[in-house]
């Protein structure tokens, strides 16, 4: 049987001695940008092994270009130096 994506956020959560809620946008977040940046048919593999994933990923969508302020200047420039996807990165940083 697969772990949830839920059993995984409350591990970190524990082990990273922080709020829950705190641990689910950052796992969240991630998995945005893996699905944003990753080969469609490994991620969707990925997402499929783990339930919940796609869910939450979608919970937490990394926007680049959205942020202004630093992260946004530094989405851009990334952007610019590296290629599109590098925003992408940046965005889920921030």
């Amino acid at each position: 049987m697969a772990t949830s994506i839920q059993d995984f956020v409350d591990t970190i959560a524990i082990k990273a001695s922080i709020d829950p809620a705190a641990a689910e946008t950052a796992v969240g977040t991630i998995l945005s940008a893996i699905q944003q940046e990753g080969d469609a048919t490994k991620v969707s593999q990925l997402f499929n092994q783990i339930p919940g994933a796609a869910e939450l990923a979608q919970k937490h969508p990394v926007v680049v270009g959205a942020g202004g302020g630093v992260l946004g200047s530094l989405s851009g420039v990334a952007s610019k130096m590296i290629g599109q996807d590098a925003g992408i990165v940046v965005a889920a940083i921030g």
